[in-house]
């Protein structure tokens, strides 16, 4: 192959790259790429190429320019945006935890293609600090924007598994209200209490109650850092908690309140609890990697418009679509 200009054949690889370009090197054609704010290396290096190429005419076998060396200087004129941006390979940053703490996967390689580099670092920072050992339940939650409310409380919290009593009122959120908070968080739905009080005993959970007991104790008198793991219990908003559950938890607390006001609205009042358990220190990174795993998964198929097709197209297994 010849181009515009002569070429020697015997010319090092680095000097026929650069005939290529009409004389250009790698870093005249950073700077160029950096004041075109084009929208990515791989479309601006690509273009230059192939504006180049289109003047190439077929000549003796000697004389070719190898499919091998072409990917060399591709990768070379590409490293300064690499370097300058910690990325390796297929959209991983050095700081992520994709292929060290969550595994890579055929699937997940394939669904990360779909989102921008930004997005998922913010997913994987996010994944990494969930909190796993401190839960919340809501008991037969009536209106649909205290719902939302909460849902977008916990979420900003860290907090990653919510359960919810659904014996009277089936626990509803509007949409505008959460944000879409709902989309990163387990919801675990439950028709009667005591399957839900079952279910978080399986796991260890100390039962907090919040209401206003006579036995009720100040959330600032309790130490909750001797609890490994803990679930706050939040009732209906007009009449709280119910007697079976109320009586079935391991400690019933209120907040401190010095007004005439009884009590503080639903979300303000589980977002204070959360709080002070964050100041405690209770709530901390520390999902186990088989869930962060899972999590991650499902994030990016949610995440992504196009997961579904993707999925189909490539027949992966995915049980949730």
């Amino acid at each position: 192959m010849k181009y515009c200009g002569y070429v020697d054949p015997n010319i090092v690889w680095g000097e026929r790259v650069g005939s290529v370009f009409g004389g250009l090197s790698s870093s005249n054609i950073w700077k160029i790429y950096c004041h075109r704010k084009v929208k990515s290396p791989r479309y601006f290096l690509s273009s230059v190429f192939l504006k180049k190429f289109c003047h190439m005419e077929n000549t003796n076998e000697n004389d070719s320019l190898s499919f091998t060396g072409f990917e060399k200087a591709m990768k070379s004129c590409q490293q300064p945006y690499l370097e300058a941006n910690g990325k390796t390979n297929n959209n991983i940053c050095s700081s992520s935890p994709y292929g060290s703490v969550i595994k890579r996967t055929p699937l997940l390689d394939l669904l990360r293609q779909q989102l921008k580099k930004s997005r998922l670092e913010k997913m994987e920072q996010t994944l990494m600090l969930r909190c796993g050992s401190v839960q919340v339940l809501f008991e037969n939650l009536h209106d649909p924007h205290n719902g939302a409310a909460c849902i977008r409380t916990c979420e900003g919290h860290g907090i990653q598994h919510v359960h919810v009593v659904e014996a009277f009122e089936p626990f509803q959120y509007a949409d505008g209200v959460a944000m879409s908070a709902d989309k990163w968080m387990s919801i675990h739905r439950y028709k009667n209490l005591y399957d839900a009080v079952e279910t978080l005993k399986q796991q260890d959970m100390v039962l907090i109650a919040a209401c206003l007991d006579q036995d009720a104790v100040p959330i600032d008198q309790i130490d909750f850092t001797k609890y490994s793991r803990l679930c706050l219990l939040f009732g209906n908003e007009e009449r709280g908690l119910s007697k079976g559950i109320r009586q079935l938890s391991d400690m019933k607390v209120y907040i401190p309140m010095v007004g005439f006001t009884q009590s503080f609205n639903l979300s303000v009042s589980c977002a204070m609890f959360l709080y002070h358990l964050k100041l405690q220190g209770c709530i901390q990174p520390n999902l186990r990697q088989e869930e962060m795993q899972e999590l991650y998964t499902k994030w990016l198929v949610r995440g992504s418009r196009r997961a579904a097709h993707l999925i189909e197209k490539h027949r992966f297994d995915f049980p949730e679509l």
